[in-house]
C-alpha cells in the first residue's frame, strides 16, 4: 500500500482510481466474517423494521393521516441511509475493501442526502406537534395531506440540490493520494482530507451548510417544544396534560437520538478535540444507525394509535387461528366417531348379510313350494276348470260403478 501511495503522490493532476475503506483497525482477518455477519443482522433489523412501518401504514386506512405520512417519510430516509452504508460495510469484511472513485463519491452523496432529509423531517415532525397542541382547532385546516405532501416534496428536492452543490465542490479538487478512507464508509470529512489541493474553502462551505442543516431544524424544534410545554402546562385537566405529553414523547425520543450525539461530535471536532479512530467510527456508526433501528419500535410502542391498531390486528388474527383450530378439532372428532362406528358396523355386517341371504333363500323356497302345490291342484281338476283357473275371470259389463253407488246414496239422503 505504501508503494502505491508514493507513486500516486508523484502525479498531482490525475485522480486516484479507487479508495481503500480502512474501517475498524486492529481486527484480525479471521474475524472479518464474524464482523460482516454482525453488520448483516443489523441491516436486516433496520430494513425489516422500516419496511414494516411503511407496509403497515399503507395497508391500514385509519393510520393514513398527516402525522403518519411524516413517519413514513422518515422510515424511507432511515432505510435509504442504511441501504447506502451497510451493504458497503458488509462487502468490506466479506469480499473486498476496495471501492471505486465514483462509487465512493456516490456513497458520500447519498449518506449526506439522507442525513439532510432526516434533519428536515424532524423539524416537520415538530411543526406537526406544535400545530396539533398549540392550535388544535386549526390543525385540520393547516395540516392536511396536501400540505404534508408538498412540504415533504420540497425538502426531498431541496436536499437533492444542496448535496449536489456540495458534492460538485468536493469533487472539483484533485485526489492524487493517499487513498485510505479512515472510516467504514465514504463521507465528506474522510474524502476531503485526501485532496491534493487547498481545501479551506471546501471546509468552510461544508461546515457552514452542515451546521445550517443540523442546527437550523434543531433550533426550531427547541422553540416548538418550549411552546408545546407552555401550552400543556396551561391545561387544567390532568388527563389532558398527560395525553398531550403522550403524543409528543415518540417524536421527542427520535429527535434526541438524532441530534444530541451529532451535536456533541460536531462541537468536539470544531473545538479541536480529536477522537481515536476506532472510537470515532464507533460513535458515528452508533448515532447514524441506532436511531434508524430503534425508530420503528418507538412508532409501535410509544404511538397510541399504531399500538392499538397493531394489538387489534393481533387479536383478530388470534381469533381466526382459534376458530380454525376449533374447526379442525371438530372435524377430527367427527372423523374419529365415524371411524369408530364403521369399525362397530364392520363387526356385525357379516352376520346381517348371512341372515339376509338365509331369509331370501327361505322366501324363494316357500314361493317354489306354493307354486308346486298350485300346479298339482290344477293338474287334478277337470280340463275346463283347469283352463278357467289359468286365465283371469272377466268382469261383467253390467257391474255398477262405485262412484255411481255413492252418488245414489247421497241423493237418497238429500231427499230424506
Amino acid at each position: 500500500m505504501s508503494i502505491y501511495t508514493e507513486t500516486l503522490y508523484k502525479n498531482s493532476t490525475t485522480n486516484i482510481p479507487e479508495f481503500v475503506i480502512e474501517g475498524f483497525t486492529g481486527i484480525p482477518a479471521k474475524y472479518y466474517g464474524l464482523v460482516g455477519t454482525f453488520f448483516f443482522f443489523i441491516y436486516l433489523m433496520l430494513a425489516s423494521g422500516n419496511v414494516f412501518i411503511l407496509v403497515f401504514v399503507a395497508c391500514e386506512k385509519s393510520l393514513q393521516k398527516p402525522t403518519y405520512i411524516i413517519f413514513c417519510n422518515l422510515a424511507i430516509s432511515d432505510l435509504g441511509f442504511g441501504t447506502t452504508t451497510l451493504p458497503g460495510i458488509i462487502a468490506k469484511y466479506w469480499m473486498s475493501e476496495i471501492i471505486s472513485f465514483n462509487g465512493c463519491f456516490t456513497q458520500m452523496y447519498f449518506v449526506h442526502y439522507f442525513g439532510t432529509c432526516t434533519s428536515f423531517l424532524m423539524a416537520l415532525m415538530a411543526l406537526d406537534r406544535f400545530v396539533a397542541i398549540c392550535n388544535p382547532l386549526r390543525y385540520p385546516v393547516l395540516i392536511t395531506h396536501t400540505t404534508i405532501a408538498i412540504l415533504c416534496s420540497v425538502l426531498w428536492i431541496g436536499s437533492l440540490l444542496i448535496l449536489g452543490v456540495i458534492t460538485a465542490h468536493i469533487i472539483s479538487v484533485p485526489y492524487c493520494g493517499p487513498n485510505i478512507i479512515r472510516h467504514c464508509y465514504c463521507d465528506s470529512v474522510s474524502i476531503r482530507n485526501l485532496a491534493c489541493a487547498d481545501i479551506t474553502a471546501i471546509k468552510v462551505t461544508s461546515t457552514a451548510i452542515a451546521m445550517t442543516v443540523l442546527w437550523g431544524p434543531l433550533f426550531y424544534i427547541i422553540f416548538s417544544y418550549v411552546a408545546i410545554i407552555i401550552s400543556v402546562m396551561k391545561i387544567s385537566n390532568k388527563d389532558g396534560r398527560y395525553k398531550a405529553f403522550l403524543t409528543c414523547t415518540p417524536q421527542l425520543f427520535i429527535i434526541c437520538l438524532y441530534y444530541l450525539p451529532r451535536s456533541f461530535v460536531y462541537i468536539a471536532l470544531n473545538v479541536g478535540f480529536r477522537f481515536e479512530t476506532n472510537l470515532y467510527i464507533a460513535v458515528v456508526m452508533t448515532y447514524s444507525l441506532f436511531p434508524a433501528i430503534i425508530n420503528p419500535l418507538i412508532y409501535c410502542f410509544r404511538t397510541k394509535e399504531i399500538k392499538d391498531t397493531l394489538m387489534k390486528k393481533l387479536k383478530q388474527r388470534q381469533v381466526r387461528v382459534n376458530r380454525k383450530a376449533c374447526l379442525v378439532n371438530a372435524i377430527t372428532d367427527r372423523f374419529r366417531e365415524a371411524k369408530q362406528q364403521t369399525a362397530v358396523f364392520s363387526q356385525f355386517l357379516p352376520h346381517h348379510v348371512e341372515f339376509a341371504q338365509a331369509s331370501m333363500s327361505v322366501a324363494r323356497a316357500s314361493a317354489s313350494e306354493r307354486e308346486a302345490q298350485k300346479v298339482s291342484v290344477v293338474a287334478r281338476l277337470p280340463p275346463q276348470k283347469a283352463r278357467a283357473t289359468r286365465r283371469p275371470r272377466p268382469q261383467p259389463d253390467n257391474m255398477p260403478d262405485l262412484r255411481m253407488i255413492i252418488k245414489a246414496k247421497q241423493a237418497r239422503k238429500e231427499r230424506a
